[in-house]
Order: structure tokens, then sequence, then C-alpha cells
């Protein structure tokens, strides 16, 4: 505390009662002095003492007093100012206490969770508030309830009486799950939360988990229902991980491999299966299975506790956490192992048959009860040479009937029109009275004989009666035949390429060979050249086969497409390995200039991607010249789209001959030269991008080269806008 000092006034305060004290003091000693001793004996000095006492004495109280007098003053001037600024403190106080207040009531309100608050009320609790998400919740129903007591409110209730009692006597939070019925909205399942707030309040909070529950009830049923149908369903069913530990599998998949679940469960699938499928499964499946996320029909070949092997067909798909990790799979494996020994027995009863008809001289023709195609012989082919392509199981009677007609490979008489010629045969065929004759085209009289089967199907017998007739007419007509065979042949061929004919000519002639091979002997090598000569051909076919079921599925609308974000690095990269071998036959330079670019992920199918752009890459060794060089680009198209091109230095397309580059079976003019080809892969290629919403085109100049370019669409953050909708336009 700061003591004031005295100022001027208080100063001449203090000597005035110095001097009038010293006077007064003074005046009455010496008059005291007079009285006691008289004048003549009290000398003139002796006022002087009590002068000095008295005025001392009587200035000290005075300055004394006027101290305390300021002190005080000093001190009340120090509390008034101290009261202010509590004052000041308090008003504060009380300003952030009501905002605190406004701030959490408004917070209280906003609660998106139904919030009641209670008041101690003697032994009992009164309703005091509750918030917006209260009243929402029970529709109104609680503002009637304001101010009311806990015990009549939930007289019926003794268990939520307890719990608040509870929470406020032992000041403790409590959760608790109870069924309650409400006025508006019926009986409702609801998680409650009781806290204490000093000193005399308890809030609770409900949440409405009625259809948590309901949901978290089906799930549990519908959990029970999987386990049962995992356990009872009459396959195979297991699930492993990626490094093939065998982590659950059902009670069919325990009792047909015999073990006991203790002696597999979390053990190797190693300990299940052959060498050679355990191999395949970690070398190729299992890699692939982890980047796709699903197989189909893998052949597998696992075996029992007994020892015996079974043949297995394994399908399964990825199950992946929320962070879309694949974690384990869940796979469906069907026993084919009777099935297998079936198709062996089936296929040995076959080869009988076969080789019985192969050693009969005439053709030889099964239909079904259906009038389906079943099988002929070779001499069967060897008379409808031009039919071959629909002598395969499944064709009906009247389409091979047709393509005998349209190909000209009978004649007819009279006039006869196609129609009319394809009327009469079926007239005979389901009514057939006798043998029929008929000549064909080549010269040869053939005599036909059709037989019912015992299980409704026919059995048509071809024998050639040519040898009849004279040798001269004979080889006169087999050349006119001839040449009018080879018109017809070239017409159809310059439609679906020579190399039909090549591989189908390749597979009939070693067939023959291996099929003559009982007079006289082959050795090893020859069968086996044989037969990599046939599988050669059948190959090239299937190939040929693909790209027709390909265009014929992208016409139709039933192209498979899987749509997702892929990255086009991947893809570019396989295609270019899998040409390696052919551009290093030709010693060409291919420069995949993507891997040094910065690409974009695409939306598309990555399966379709790869194959347009291998078919572009194939095209460009296969017509580049000799040393030439294929180089791979990108750059960014219009519209959200990504450019791939593929640049090749070959002979280029003349121009008059680049308005049909993308038509069916068209090579160009190419069909008779030395580069193998169908003629449909550019126009699945077509196909293909556009079904997958994007672009192809293509610039070339006769002597310097080609670049043909897809364009697909870019990946974006939202890809709903950029899905193919499988016709070529985007959602």
């Amino acid at each position: 505390m700061k003591i004031s000092k005295l100022n001027i006034g208080d100063t001449k305060i203090v000597a005035a009662s110095f001097l009038a004290g010293g006077l007064v003091i003074s005046v009455f000693a010496y008059v005291r002095q007079l009285v006691l001793y008289g004048a003549e004996q009290v000398p003139v000095t002796t006022p002087l003492p009590p002068f000095l006492l008295g005025g001392l004495a009587v200035a000290g109280v005075v300055y004394f007093h006027l101290k305390n007098k300021r002190l005080l003053a000093d001190r009340l001037i120090e509390k008034e100012q101290t009261i202010i600024q509590l004052e000041r403190a308090v008003e504060e106080r009380t300003a952030d206490l009501r905002a605190n207040e406004e701030r959490l009531r408004t917070q209280y309100a906003a609660v998106p969770i139904p919030t009641y608050t209670w008041q101690r009320d003697g032994d009992d609790f009164r309703l005091i508030d509750f918030n917006e998400a209260a009243k929402l919740h029970t529709q109104g129903a609680v503002d009637k309830f304001m101010g009311s007591s806990l015990n009549e409110m939930y007289a019926d209730r003794p268990d939520i009486i307890a719990e608040v009692n509870k929470c406020f006597s032992e000041q403790v939070g409590l959760q608790s799950v109870r069924s309650y019925s409400f006025e508006n909205i019926g009986d409702r399942q609801l998680d409650i939360r009781y806290a204490f707030a000093a000193p005399d309040l308890v809030i609770a909070h409900t949440e409405d988990v009625t259809e948590r529950r309901r949901d978290e009830a089906a799930i549990a049923e519908s959990e029970r229902r999987y386990r049962h149908l995992y356990n009872e369903t009459p396959v195979m069913m297991h699930s492993i991980d990626l490094e093939g530990t065998l982590i659950d599998a059902n009670d069919y998949w325990i009792e047909t491999l015999g073990y006991e679940r203790s002696e597999v469960i979390g053990n190797s699938l190693k300990n299940v299966l052959t060498e050679d499928s355990w191999k395949y499964a970690i070398d190729v499946n299992l890699p692939k299975f982890a980047k796709y996320g699903f197989c189909r029909d893998v052949p597998y070949q696992m075996k029992k506790k007994n020892g015996e092997i079974i043949d297995l067909l394994l399908s399964a798909v990825a199950e992946k956490d929320s962070a879309g990790n694949f974690y384990r799979s869940i796979a469906v494996m069907v026993d084919i192992t009777e099935e297998n020994r079936a198709k062996e027995q089936s296929r040995s009863a076959q080869d009988m048959l076969y080789n019985a008809i192969e050693s009969i001289d005439e053709g030889i023709m099964l239909y079904d009860a259906d009038d389906r195609f079943v099988l002929c012989n070779s001499q069967t082919r060897k008379h409808l040479p031009d039919t071959s392509k629909y002598l395969v199981p499944g064709t009906k009677f009247e389409d091979i009937v047709r393509s005998i007609y349209a190909n000209d490979q009978v004649e007819l008489h009279d006039g006869l029109g196609l129609e009319e010629g394809v009327r009469r045969a079926m007239e005979f065929h389901v009514n057939p009275q006798g043998p029929r004759y008929r000549t064909e085209r080549d010269g040869s009289w053939i005599l036909i004989n059709e037989y019912q089967t015992s299980s409704g199907g026919t059995l048509i017998v071809r024998t050639d009666l040519t040898d009849l007739k004279t040798r001269e007419e004979e080889l006169e007509r087999a050349k006119e035949v001839a040449e009018a065979a080879s018109q017809a042949k070239s017409e159809f061929l310059s439609s679906m390429s020579h190399e039909l004919k090549t591989p189908m000519n390749a597979i009939l002639g070693y067939g023959q060979l291996l099929g003559g091979a009982g007079n006289r002997d082959l050795s090893d090598h020859h069968i086996q050249n044989y037969a990599g000569e046939i599988i050669k051909g059948g190959r090239h076919l299937l190939s040929l086969i693909d790209q027709i079921l390909d265009l014929s599925k992208i016409e139709s609308g039933d192209l498979d497409l899987s749509i997702e974000k892929i990255d086009p690095a991947g893809a570019i990269s396989e295609c270019v390995s899998i040409i390696g071998g052919h551009a290093d036959e030709r010693r060409l330079t291919v420069t995949d200039q993507t891997r040094e670019a910065s690409m974009p992920m695409l939306m598309t199918d990555e399966a379709r991607f790869r194959q347009a752009m291998l078919n572009l890459l194939t095209n460009a060794a296969k017509y580049n010249v000799r040393g030439g060089a294929v180089t791979i680009t990108t750059s960014p198209g219009e519209d959200n789209f990504q450019r791939f091109s593929v640049i090749d230095t070959g002979s280029g397309i003349a121009r008059e001959k680049q308005k049909n580059l993308f038509e069916p079976f068209n090579r160009l003019g190419r069909e008779a030269g030395a580069i193998k080809g169908t003629g449909i892969g550019l126009t699945v290629t077509k196909q293909i991008v556009e079904t997958l919403g994007g672009k192809i085109g293509f610039e070339s100049e006769e002597g310097i080269g080609s670049v043909f370019w897809i364009e697909l669409p870019i990946w974006k953050q939202d890809p709903a806008h950029a899905v193919p909708d499988g016709t070529g336009r985007l959602n």
C-alpha cells in the first residue's frame, strides 16, 4: 500500500500547532511558577523549555492525526478502485457465462441425438429440458411432459427410474438398451446413455436403434443361413489366403476328402493338391486371382486321405476388406472325376465308331432326333468339300442341304431354283421312299439311302456310283465340275480368305494320313509331325472362329465388359512382350515411348483394351518391311480422352483401298499373299473400341507406312459419366 506524503497545507497546520501548543504550555508553566514562587524568583528564561516541549507535543499529535487521516483517505480510494475493478470483472464474467450458456443451449438444441435433462427434486426428478431432436423423435409428444415427475412418467418402468437414481447417487455414466412405447410412433428400441452433471442434474441421451437392431438380427440370420448353406451345399467349398493356406472348408469338402478339420484347417493347400496342381496354383492361378479377383473352371486334382485322386473344376471370387485389399477367397469345386471317366469311355466308344465308319467306302452322315448333324466320315467331307464348315455337331439338316445347293454341289434339273431344290430334298428326307439318285456338279453319281435309327435319328449313306460310268465321261465331267467348283470356291474364299482352306486342308490331309496308317507303318516322328500339323491348323481355325464370335457378340450386343479404372502401362507392356518373338524374327525395332510418358488412368475394360492394342501391334509387325520399325506413342486426345498410336514403316495402304479397310474379311487384295491373316482383326478392333466408348482411326501413305490410333476415356473422380452403355455411347 502506498502512503501519501503531507502536502503544504498539512505542514502549515503542524507548524501552527507547534507554535500554539508551545505558547499555551509555556504560558501555563510561567503562570504556575509565578503563583508558586513569585515574580522575583522566576527567571525570564523559564517559559522556553515548556514552550519547546509543549509545541513538540501538540505538533506531534497534530502530525500523526493528519498522517492517519491521509492514510485512511488513501485506503478508501484503493477500496473504491478495487470495488470498481471487481464490478467490471463481475460484469465481464457474467457476459461470458451468458455467452457460454447461450452456446451450450444452442449446442444442446443442435445435438442430433434426442437428449433429456432431469433435475433432482427431493426424492424425485423432474424433466426440465429436452432438445429439438427429442421433439422430432417423439413427434412432439414430449412437449406435454415438460416439468413432469420421473416417478409419475415412468410409474410402470421401475428399471428406468432405478437407472436415473443410480447415475445420480453414484455419479457415474450408465448405458442400457430398453424397449419403449411412444404415443405417436409405437414400440421402439432405445440405446440410453445417462450422464451425471453436478450438482443436481442427470442428462439422458437416447438413440433409436430399432432399425439397427433389426438389421443386426437380419445380418445374424443371413449369416446363419449362409453358414447353413455353406455347410449343407452338396459341392465342395473352401477359403484360402494368398499364400495358399486353408482358412475354412465346408462339411461336404471335409467328407469328400476324408480328412479331419484339425488336419487341414490352417495348413497349406499343398497338402491336399497333387504336385502339378499345386505348382499351377502357385505359379499361374493365384497371381492371376490376386490381380483380377476371380477365376472360373480351373482344373485341379486333389488327394483324398486314402490316396485317391479326384478331378475338380474350381471357381472362386475374392473377398476384400474395407480398404479394398484381398484377404481371402471363396471357392466352389465341382467333382468331375466320374464325368471325366464317362467322357473317356465315350471318347473310346466314339473312336471305335469313327474307325468303323472311316473303314467304309461310302459317305456316312448321322443326324439326331432333332435333325441336327452328329458326325460323318472323311468320304462325306470328300464328297462335300465346300460344305465342310457346316459339317459340325449341331448344324441343322436343312442348313447343310441349303449349303450344298447354294454352292452348286448338286445339279438342279428341269430349271429348278435353289428354294425348289431345297424343298424337294426336305420332302424326301421327311418321307423317304426308297433310294434316291443325285448328280453332283463334279459329275459324280450318288445313291442316297436314309435309315431311321432306334433313337429317332437318321443315318444317311451316300454311295458313289460314278465308276459305273465310262472313264471318258467321268474325266470330262470331272474337268467341267472342277472348273465350276474352282470359280465358286474363289468367290466364297474372297469373303472368308484363303486362311480357312489352308488349315482345314492340313487337318484333313494329315488326318487321312493318320486314318490310313493301318495300311502302312508310320514312325512316331511322322505321327507326332502329322498331329502337330493338325493342331496347328486347328488353332488357326479356332483363332478365326474366336474373332468371328467376338464380331458376332459385338453386333448382337452380348459382348461382356468389365469397366474399371486401369493403368494402361501394364497392358501395353504385355502386348509388346507378346509380339516380341515375331518382331525378332523379322528384325523389327519395337519402341515403346509410352514407358517414358506420364499416362493417366483409363476407365475401360482392361482385357478388351489389351486385345485392341495387340491387334494393332500384330498388324504393324505383320505388314512391316523386314528390318523396319514399330513405335507406340501416347498423347492427350479431345474431350477427356487419351490417344494411343501404333506407327509402322510398312508398305502403307493405297488411298483407293483405305475406305474398305474395316470391312470384314476384306484384306485389300492380300488374300493370296504370303502374309497370313483373317481379314476381320481390324473389324473386331474397331467394334471393341467403339463399344468401349472410344474412337479409332488411321493415316497411311503408300510406300512410307501407317499410323493406327485409338482413343479411350480417361478415368475421372466421378467415373459414372465416362462408362459406356455397351453400344459405344457414354452415359
